[in-house]
Formats: C-alpha cells, structure tokens, sequence
C-alpha cells in the first residue's frame, strides 16, 4: 500500500493574559498615573484613555505610566491590555478593568484682555456677585457684553444675553496663552451651539 503524507494546517489564536488595572491618581498639574499589574510573558502594554490608544509601553516589568498635558479638573476613564508578538504578528489581552480619576484642579486667574482675528474678549472682576464678568467682540457679528462668569472645576460658566435678548449660555477654558470661549446653548440665527472662539493674549 502506498502511504501519502498529509499536512494540515492548524491556525492558533493567541490570547494574552490581561492585566489588573490597580490605581489611577493625581500626580500634578494636569497629571495622572497609572498603576497596573505586571502580567509574565507578554511583551509590552498599551493605554487608553476615553477608549483611545495614547501609549504603547515595551517590556513585561514596568507596572507604571504617568499621561501628562491633560486639561485641569477634567474626568478620564483608563484601560490597559497586554500584549506579545508571535511570528511578527501582535496579538492583544483583553481590556483590564476600568478606572475613573479626574485631575486636579488649578486655580487660574482669567482677568485680563485678549485678541484673536475672531475679535477681543475681556475679562474682569466685578464686585463679588460672580467670580469675573466678560465682554467680546466679534469681528463683523456682534459684541456679548457683561457676560456673568463663575468658576467651576477650573474653568468659567457664563450666562448673558445676545443682541436679540436672548439668554446665552457658554463656557471659557485657560489653556497656556490662549482662551478658549464656547457657546454652548443659544438661539440667536447667527450662533450655534457648541460655536468655538479661541483668543491669545
């Protein structure tokens, strides 16, 4: 009897074991660090924050990772996996277990004059009925004038009225030398909500 030599082909799918994601925590102006669980035999880690991938750490042993730049008194969600490489493909664990922090909270002093080529924006104080008071102009629209402004978690809430007499409402974030001003509900023909102005000082 003649006997052939059969080869099969057999696909095995690599499954990491994943890791336990043990602590997220502040660590400075716009800071936090990640503690995870060292998993033996993978190759490296990855992180993500809001479901986006910000970091691919190399090597089993590392356990920690500080993600910086990040907005101040700002909530972020964290996962980590695992993953090892077999004949030049990557395969990847499962998410760990999810984990919540927000960074700390900055006092910034938002008084002060700033320009754009969208117009100007001035900020000050006024008494002590709300923590600053806000006027701007917009370049061929219109000028938002007294704007009410209170802090909160680092950033200022506004409430005014547009040239109609409308209430607005809005938000205006400090990020280094620029200003971020962002209408956030109005009804004004000529505003959107979520219309964003960005002004330097």
């Amino acid at each position: 009897d003649r006997h052939e030599a059969v080869t099969k082909k057999i696909k095995v799918k690599v499954i990491p074991q994943k890791t336990k994601l043990i602590s997220v925590t502040k660590a400075g102006k716009g800071k936090l660090k990640l503690i995870w669980k060292t998993v033996p035999g993978v190759d490296g880690y990855v992180i993500y924050r809001d479901t986006d991938k910000v970091k691919t750490i190399k090597g089993n042993t590392i356990s920690s990772y500080t993600d910086s730049s990040l907005a101040n008194g700002t909530r972020y969600d964290y996962e980590v996996r695992t993953y090892k490489k077999v004949n030049g493909k990557v395969y990847y664990s499962n998410y760990s277990n999810t984990k919540i922090a927000t960074t700390a909270v900055v006092n910034v002093n938002y008084e002060g004059s700033y320009k754009s080529s969208s117009g100007e924006l001035a900020i000050y104080k006024e008494g002590y009925k709300y923590d600053y008071v806000a006027t701007v102009s917009l370049t061929r629209l219109c000028t938002l004038e007294r704007l009410r402004c209170n802090k909160v978690n680092g950033h200022l809430e506004f409430a005014g009225y547009d040239p109609s007499g409308n209430i607005i409402y809005g938000t205006i974030k400090k990020s280094g030398n620029k200003v971020i001003f962002k209408i956030t509900d109005t009804t004004w023909i000529y505003f959107d909500d979520g219309d964003t102005y960005i002004f330097y000082e």
